[in-house]
């Protein structure tokens, strides 16, 4: 099992307690949490890309299918940050600009390897 296979394990089993137990408002919270908790290693784009995740995706957790497209792009977003997006992965065309946008401001806290791989992945899917 990869990590990218244990963070989203724990994000589905994070989503069905807090929608059990009747805490869907502090949804996002938790799973932004989580996020940075998994990407420490790249602290300072793990909470700038968590930020724009809440703004995109946690503020609309109202429904199964929202929270699994929540969920799959929290698990992107980890995967680009670790060099794990594959083929299967995407944004909407606006969330890349995001994205790319993030990337180039925070580019000085990242390490050589981490900027290419993430830069590598915005110019082999034309988000340049």
């Amino acid at each position: 099992m990869t990590n990218l296979d244990k963070f989203y394990s724990d994000a589905e089993r994070t989503t069905a307690r807090f929608i059990r137990d009747g805490k869907e408002q502090a949804l996002s919270a938790e799973l932004q949490r989580s996020f940075l908790e998994w990407n420490r290693s790249s602290e300072i784009l793990a909470k700038a890309l968590a930020g724009f995740w809440h703004q995109n995706f946690g503020l609309n957790l109202t429904t199964d299918d929202k929270r699994a497209i929540a969920l799959q792009s929290l698990l992107a977003l980890m995967a680009l940050i670790n060099g794990e997006f594959d083929d299967t992965m995407d944004f909407p065309d606006k969330a890349w600009e995001e994205i790319r946008e993030i990337v180039s401001a925070e580019a000085e806290s990242l390490d050589m390897e981490t900027l290419t791989e993430i830069m590598t992945v915005i110019v082999s899917r034309g988000k340049v």
